[in-house]
């Protein structure tokens, strides 16, 4: 995992990022549905990845990847972080994502 992050970093420092950082994101969660005291459904899922945070033309932007890709899609994620607006000069626009 250390090494995906640090592919994914030198990645965007080598593609002009004045500054990039990863960390590994794990996330479980459980869910317990109850009516009239009786348990009627039940769920635990875990899920993991890896966020990259980068600084470019001094715009930041950032994206989380759905879980562990192979080192080369580590380092070029295909999909930008949804539901947001990119920042203006965003990195979104350029090779690096």
């Amino acid at each position: 995992m250390r090494d995906l992050c640090a592919a994914a970093v030198d990645a965007a420092t080598g593609a002009g990022a004045e500054y990039a950082d990863a960390r590994v994101v794990m996330k479980r969660n459980q869910f317990v549905a109850t009516k009239s005291g009786r348990v009627e459904r039940l769920s635990d899922s875990e899920s993991e990845g890896i966020g990259v945070r980068v600084l470019l033309n001094g715009a930041w932007d950032s994206l989380v990847t759905g879980g562990f890709p192979q080192t080369a899609h580590a380092t070029r994620p295909s999909e930008p972080a949804p539901s947001r607006a990119p920042p203006q000069g965003s990195i979104r626009d350029s090779s690096l994502l």
